[in-house]
């Protein structure tokens, strides 16, 4: 019985499915499709997209943006003084934020959510029965 030769990962990997060609050498439609969504999801600005969720969900809330507000100001007293554990204290501005993730989740396409409830669930006024996966598309209304 031989010894398997190592796999060296750097030089002999899988061509990418950008590489994989048909037999004209040209990329297939289904390949071209694929990295399309690929580059699309991949290439979505995620941060500017939760900060103007988070934006215009304040704006539209004045007093949510003035708890916001005091409560960055009240918690620092210099920029030194903001660091990436430091924010960590902020409570309702990380809540915002979470609930900024929730409106308007920062990818090019909905997420998935699964119905676990045996009973089903109310999506939007409509009920969704036990075992089903629906997209859920944020639009701002």
């Amino acid at each position: 019985m031989s010894t398997p030769e190592p796999r060296n990962i750097l030089t002999k990997r899988q061509p990418s499915r950008l590489q994989q060609k048909d037999e004209e050498g040209e990329l297939s439609r289904a390949a071209l499709y694929e990295n399309a969504i690929t580059l699309v999801v991949a290439g979505s600005e995620t941060t500017a997209t939760l900060l103007a969720g988070a934006t215009y969900l304040l704006c539209r809330n004045p007093e949510m943006l003035n708890k916001v507000r005091s409560e960055v100001r009240s918690a620092f007293k210099t920029d030194s003084d903001i660091t990436s554990k430091s924010v960590n204290n902020l409570t309702y501005m990380l809540a915002v934020l979470t609930e900024s993730m929730r409106m308007f989740p920062p990818t090019a396409f909905g997420l998935p959510r699964f119905i676990a409830a045996k009973e089903g669930q109310v999506v939007a006024g409509h009920h969704v029965p036990h075992n089903v996966v629906i997209l859920a598309l944020q639009v701002l209304r």
